[in-house]
Parts: C-alpha cells; structure tokens; sequence
C-alpha cells in the first residue's frame, strides 16, 4: 500500500492531518495541490474530490485507489482519525 496526502500552504486541517499520519509513523508522499495543480485538477474530477486534505491510498497488487477527502469523507482530524483505524499501514 502507498500513501499520497494532497494538501495546500495554509490550510489547517492538512496540517493537522499531516501530524496525525505523523504521530502514529505511517509513511506517506505529500503533494502541495498548488505545485501538481493539473494532477490535482484530474484527481477532483475524476473521484468528485472538492476540498483537501484528500488522502489518496494505493493497492497496488490490485492496482486500486481509495481516496479519504475532507468534506466527503470526513469533516476534520478528529473525523479523520476514526475513519483511518479501519486500515493497515506500514
């Protein structure tokens, strides 16, 4: 399994989630949305993606993605939390 994090300068909660990822040793890429704008602009479109942090997780024996968006999928770090314990990293 690999690990990408979208997440913009300024914004808290991808700082927040960043520390949370951190804090429990889960090794991820992290991708600045401002400095890959046309492979972020794809990603929305194609997984209807609005806002980051969007966590993106990759399988790759079965060569699928999952993505974990703020605002779709969970409402801020606390949320964010609860909704990664179903997973196995590292």
């Amino acid at each position: 399994m690999k690990l990408k994090l979208y997440g913009q300068t300024g914004c808290k909660t991808c700082h927040d989630v960043k520390n949370i990822l951190d804090e429990r040793k889960i090794q991820y890429t992290y991708v600045n949305v401002f400095d890959f704008r046309e492979q972020w602009d794809f990603l929305k479109k194609q997984n209807d993606i609005k806002y980051t942090p969007t966590l993106e997780i990759y399988y790759p024996k079965e060569k699928r993605f999952v993505y974990l968006a703020a605002g779709r999928d969970f409402d801020g770090p606390n949320n964010f939390t609860e909704k990664i314990k179903g997973y196995e990293f590292n």
